[in-house]
């Protein structure tokens, strides 16, 4: 169920890479660096079994563990 769930999460948007931080350059010339990593497999992991905690460190509120409405509908139907 893991499997086909973090498959899922991939497709709906949810990252999936073993690569590590992006640089990002803003507008103002700024740079930023943005997480990366095998989030899809890992959320598909934490909704089935209630582990709690997330990637990002805040639960499912970060908005790449929930990208839209129907990655929270997986979620919750995986809870």
């Amino acid at each position: 169920i893991a499997f086909i769930t973090g498959i899922l999460f991939a497709f709906l948007g949810v990252p999936q890479t073993l690569s590590g931080t992006v640089t990002a350059h803003t507008l103002e010339g700024a740079s930023q660096q943005i997480a990366r990593g095998p989030v899809a497999s890992f959320l598909a992991i934490k909704e089935l079994g209630n582990n709690g905690g997330g990637f990002f460190g805040v639960n499912s509120a970060h908005p790449f563990e929930n990208p839209n409405a129907w990655s929270n509908v997986l979620q919750i139907v995986l809870m």
